[in-house]
């Protein structure tokens, strides 16, 4: 698996999903 620039989109999705965990 190559690291691609277009992760960090994965990872804010990660982020938003945490936060809305979060609530």
């Amino acid at each position: 698996m190559r690291y691609k620039p277009s992760n960090i989109e994965d990872d804010v999705s990660k982020i938003k999903i945490y936060f809305l965990n979060m609530k």
